[in-house]
């Protein structure tokens, strides 16, 4: 290829976003394939009035939800690493929830320690309605199979402080 047809990084760039830009297939599909139709799911509103420790709890009438904690420590030679813990829940479609492996709600729980030069993770995924995952408001506790995020200490539903 000749110094005069070489392709730029930026003209590649700019080709590809004007390729994309007019067709729906390059266009987001919704989270993890659910697509992008929401009907019959409940919709996310601006100004919405949240209740704690209630709204910690499930929402099953919305498409998707998760529930994360994340902190970054040091062990005890003082070297920097952070953890992550996420649950997330997704309804495979609206309307009434239906009990046992007929449970529309779909589970995945992901975890992992990160350092400067590491990268370790894992996943679960399980099924609502049998048990193998969920989440309980009050006392909060969120697991799947044997991984659990939950409160140690009653709280007081007027200052979310322990009682």
């Amino acid at each position: 290829m000749s110094d005069r047809s070489k392709l730029t990084r930026r003209a590649f760039a700019g080709g590809a976003l004007a390729l994309g830009l007019g067709r729906d297939a390059a266009r987001a599909q919704g989270f993890a394939g659910l697509g992008k139709e929401a009907e019959g799911f409940s919709p996310v509103v601006t100004g919405k009035i949240f209740s704690f420790p209630d709204d910690h709890g499930p929402h099953p009438d919305y498409r998707i939800e998760w529930w994360y904690v994340t902190a970054n420590l040091r062990d005890s030679t003082g070297a920097a690493f952070g953890a992550q813990w996420t649950l997330f829940r997704q309804a495979s479609r609206p309307g009434p929830q239906d009990e046992g492996w007929a449970s529309q709600q779909v589970w995945m729980g992901h975890a992992a320690v990160t350092r400067a030069d590491t990268h370790r993770s894992s996943e679960a995924f399980g099924r609502g309605g049998v048990g193998q995952a969920g989440v309980v408001a009050k006392p909060f506790n969120g697991w799947i199979d044997s991984w659990q995020m939950r409160g140690l200490d009653a709280m007081r539903d007027d200052t979310l402080a322990p009682v």
